[in-house]
């Protein structure tokens, strides 16, 4: 993977985390889509997390530019 989208990768993170935690962008249409799929894992300390891309569900649905893996959203 190139250096560039390593770095947009981690400012992604970054960026959804923040939200996440300010509750600053919300997106309930995404999440209800994340939490009804069969890939969703449960982690207690991180929450809900994507077992295809590993992310954090109530983080990435923040970021209008992220998209699911599985083209749900």
């Amino acid at each position: 993977m190139c250096i560039k989208k390593v770095v947009k990768k981690v400012i992604a993170i970054i960026h959804g985390n923040y939200n996440r935690i300010f509750h600053l962008y919300s997106n309930e249409v995404r999440l209800n889509i994340c939490k009804k799929c069969p890939e969703l894992k449960h982690n207690k300390v991180l929450g809900d997390i994507c077992g295809v891309c590993g992310c954090i569900v109530e983080a990435k649905v923040t970021i209008p530019e992220e998209h699911c893996k599985l083209n749900k959203w």
